[in-house]
């Protein structure tokens, strides 16, 4: 009795090695399309532009959300100031014409377009 065993004489390594290219063949193809879309859009594909980009949204980002900020707070205070009774253009510094608009608008629509200040 031998103890070694002969080749196996079957093809079916053929079949595995095809499939594998035919597979690596269509990532292939994938990537380029991607990388051509990619060229096409603009899309700045070196990491220092991509970099450069990603902090200057993250600062505007923060900018806005100090903004944000700013106008909630000054929201809040514009609610406050209404809820004890202070006029609304008092509380936000508009005086004389508009006031006066103000009271000819509450008869009626026409003192509204009546009155031209």
């Amino acid at each position: 009795m031998s103890t070694v065993l002969p080749p196996v004489r079957g093809k079916t390594w053929i079949f595995q090695i095809t499939a594998l290219c035919i597979v690596l063949g269509m990532l292939l193809a994938l990537s380029l399309k991607t990388q051509r879309q990619v060229l096409d859009e603009g899309v700045p594909g070196r990491m220092y532009v991509l970099k450069a980009e990603f902090r200057a949204t993250k600062q505007e980002n923060l900018d806005l959300r100090k903004e944000l900020t700013q106008y909630r707070d000054r929201s809040d205070d514009l609610e406050r100031k209404l809820s004890e009774g202070v006029r609304g253009t008092q509380s936000i510094g508009i005086t004389g014409s508009s006031q006066s608009l103000g009271r000819a608008c509450r008869g009626s629509w026409a003192g509204c377009h009546s009155h031209n200040p």
